[in-house]
């Protein structure tokens, strides 16, 4: 790592000293004649150069303009003298300082005696270099003090196509400069490579150890990107040594949409990670699905331009159609690519702030130092520094520097979604001890409940047990005295039953072990009975009860036979009886059965005050009496025994009032035997 820094010292050192004294070009530009000195270059060497009609006229030492090559120009042969006037021999290169250009030949002509020294035809290859690297320079030639040379080039139909020349390039060098540029270059590869390395390891072992997939898919981003800065360097040029320029060209372009390609994806998976799902994720996926195509559509393009300008320059004809086919083929490409690349770091840099997400701003600054990546080339240039390597330390600087912001920001997602993972986490644990504590809670009532429960069992098996042998010695008491009065036997009998029925049921219900957890006991058999039994049984129990209190107790008599259970049907029989009486102060309470088609209904009607909507609602509850209940005496709970005793019968209980006209309670749905 500190060799690494210390060859990034050395090339910015290198770099200083030739933007300070190498390179500066001569203050007169006077197109067709270059003044040199062994330390000095020329920047921009196209702009000496004037056109000539050809090889066999001679090169003027004045023109009023130098040459221009553009798209539609078809210049076939320039040349410019260069004189030497320092007092020592220096070496020169002509150098691109790039792998790009192609379609043209230069000599260098000293009395009369021609040197090729830069051969680029357009389907030129590596092999083809004169410089065996990957830039294209031309072979060193030395000129003497004082002397003068010429510089003779020969352009290729539609160059202009082909050589894509910068501004200030191709450029006169010193030979000593360019060895010094060139190792400059080296260290300047090699230490952006080793910083990449080691970032790109960084990631992908940040991705495995924390599980962030933006961190994994951002270390395949920035490996692409480095390997299209080492394409756009040149060196890839080098897998293909026998193949065409123009094939290195088309792999660059393929390095470029694959590194775009993922950092949309890198920026997808930021967003995802940061706000989970939104619209920008579809339009994201959409443009990703856009790019090759568009690309392709780009290519197909261009190629169609090129072959139309080539055949009109041919012709001897200016080329309208190329301009406009050369015009859609990168308005598709930049407004896809470009305009995508911005609006995607864009929306998801304000995204990400306007939701306060962890790392928002750093993954905002390093969307805007890529945006802004084209710019910071141009600034250098527009301070006055045409060094290449200055260029290049600047890119590969911004590069790094970018990722190192990008790092940031995983780092802070990530640990951000950590915490919020184990605050979440911390959260679901109190809530799980939560309900540990109130599940705790509700065992220590259902216990409490469970052990009140049995006392109450136990009280109640124990009460009825015990009322068991007064009731026995009453019916032996009723047996002695029903020789004297038969009426009363019969109607204290029938209490007695009754009571007697009531109390074995108790016991049943009470036995410890016969009655399951889930209470789904067997309903008692059904089976046929006059209603009018029950009617009679019903008057024999509260005939008494009601004189007493002054009401009348009618029967209507009936025929009808139920299938029913007895004890059960008269149980709530009894317990509506018992009711109205209790809640009617004067006139009447009559019992009869209703014929309801297939079923018939047990009604009890009373004289009382009646009940409204909210009150009949109200007493269908347990320990609920009604408002007007006088000097009636009970707990409130016969209304509720009825209605549990229909539903086990499959019977239901009605009650229709009106508030001053009485009631009518009935039990329903008893069905023919």
């Amino acid at each position: 790592m500190r060799r690494t820094w210390q060859r990034w010292l050395l090339a910015v050192s290198l770099i200083i000293a030739h933007s300070v004294s190498a390179l500066q070009a001569h203050a007169q530009k006077t197109p067709g004649h270059v003044v040199v000195t062994a330390e000095t270059g020329v920047a921009g060497l196209l702009d000496h150069l004037v056109q000539v009609g050809g090889p066999d006229q001679a090169c003027p030492n004045d023109a009023p303009k130098s040459i221009k090559l553009g798209w539609m120009d078809s210049v076939t042969w320039a040349c410019a003298r260069i004189e030497n006037t320092g007092q020592e021999r220096g070496v020169w290169r002509i150098d691109f300082a790039s792998i790009i250009g192609d379609g043209f030949t230069f000599w260098i002509v000293r009395g009369g005696e021609e040197v090729q020294i830069l051969t680029a035809p357009t389907k030129r290859t590596m092999n083809d270099l004169e410089t065996g690297g990957p830039w294209l320079a031309s072979l060193p030639f030395a000129i003497l003090p004082g002397e003068t040379v010429e510089i003779w080039a020969k352009f290729d139909p539609g160059v202009g196509l082909h050589a894509q020349i910068n501004k200030g390039l191709p450029r006169l060098i010193p030979e000593r400069h360019f060895d010094d540029q060139t190792s400059t270059r080296l260290l300047i590869l090699g230490g952006q490579l080793a910083s990449s390395l080691l970032l790109i390891g960084f990631f992908l072992a940040f991705s495995k150890l924390l599980q962030s997939q933006p961190a994994r898919r951002y270390a395949w981003y920035f490996l692409a990107a480095t390997i299209n800065l080492i394409a756009y360097d040149g060196y890839l040029t080098y897998l293909l040594p026998s193949q065409p320029v123009a094939w290195v060209y088309a792999v660059n372009r393929i390095i470029e949409v694959i590194m775009v390609v993922l950092y949309f994806r890198f920026i997808l998976s930021f967003v995802s990670d940061s706000i989970g799902d939104h619209r920008i994720l579809r339009v994201g996926k959409w443009l990703i699905r856009s790019i090759p195509v568009t690309v392709l559509v780009a290519a197909i393009i261009q190629v169609a331009t090129i072959l139309i300008v080539l055949q009109d320059l041919s012709e001897g004809a200016e080329s309208v159609v190329g301009d406009w086919l050369l015009g859609i083929s990168i308005f598709v490409y930049v407004s896809v690519v470009l305009v995508g690349w911005t609006t995607l770091s864009v929306w998801s840099s304000v995204l990400l702030i306007r939701r306060r997400t962890n790392g928002a701003w750093l993954f905002a600054l390093g969307a805007a130092i890529l945006m802004c990546a084209p710019f910071y080339v141009l600034i250098v240039q527009m301070l006055g520094n045409q060094n290449s390597l200055s260029t290049l330390l600047v890119r590969d600087l911004v590069v790094l520097f970018d990722a190192l912001v990008f790092a940031g920001a995983l780092l802070r997602l990530t640990f951000g979604l950590r915490d919020q993972a184990i605050q979440a986490e911390l959260a679901a644990s109190q809530e799980k001890l939560s309900l540990s504590e109130s599940l705790l809670r509700a065992r220590d009532d259902v216990e409490r409940a469970r052990g009140m429960a049995e006392q109450h069992r136990s009280r109640l098996a124990l009460t009825s047990h015990d009322l068991r042998q007064p009731l026995t010695s009453l019916r032996l008491a009723l047996e002695e005295a029903g020789s004297t009065s038969p009426a009363l036997r019969e109607r204290l009998g029938s209490s007695l039953d009754y009571l007697k029925s009531i109390l074995d049921q108790i016991l049943s219900d009470t036995r410890r072990g016969q009655v399951p957890e889930d209470d789904h006991t067997a309903p008692p058999v059904a089976e046929a009975i006059p209603l009018q039994l029950v009617l009679d049984n019903a008057a024999r129990m509260f005939t008494s009860e009601a004189n007493a209190k002054g009401v009348a107790l009618r029967v209507i008599q009936s025929s009808a036979l139920v299938q029913a259970q007895p004890v059960e049907l008269i149980r709530m029989v009894s317990n509506l009886v018992s009711n109205a009486i209790n809640y009617t102060d004067t006139g009447t309470v009559l019992l009869g059965v209703r014929n309801r088609g297939d079923t018939y209904a047990i009604e009890i009607h009373d004289t009382g005050t009646g009940l409204t909507g909210e009150e009949i609602a109200r007493i269908r509850k347990d320990y609920t009496r009604g408002s007007a209940s006088g000097s009636a005496e009970g707990e409130g709970l016969g209304l509720g025994s009825v209605q549990r005793l229909a539903a086990q019968g499959h019977l239901t209980l009605s009650i229709t009032s009106k508030p001053g006209s009485g009631s009518c309670f009935a039990i329903n749905g008893l069905r023919p035997a």
